[in-house]
């Protein structure tokens, strides 16, 4: 496949603000409330709300149609969290 779809949505508002909501509540146990180092990685394994997110219907159907592949394999996932007011740059990738 080449270019990009946009847009795209794939969860509704109350399924975003769930999702957000878990993240939130599972940062505020970390030490110091703060979401760093290796806590950071394949949170799909870890985390049950992440697990059933990658595994959203309308996710998998997306990349599915974007890969051309009904065959998908989830290797690795991360937060990459840029604070608001951080002043922090995190280009495109």
């Amino acid at each position: 496949a080449a270019g990009y779809l946009s847009p795209l949505v794939v969860l509704s508002r109350e399924e975003a603000s769930e999702a957000l909501a878990k993240f939130e509540a599972w940062v505020a146990t970390l030490p110091n409330g703060t979401l760093a180092g290796d806590l950071r990685f394949r949170p799909h394994l870890h985390l049950p709300f992440v697990n059933k997110l990658v595994h959203h219907p309308r996710i998998v159907e997306a990349v599915q149609a974007a890969l051309e592949t009904e065959n998908l394999l989830l290797w690795s996932s991360d937060f990459n969290v840029k604070e608001p007011l951080s002043g922090g740059f995190f280009p495109i990738h």
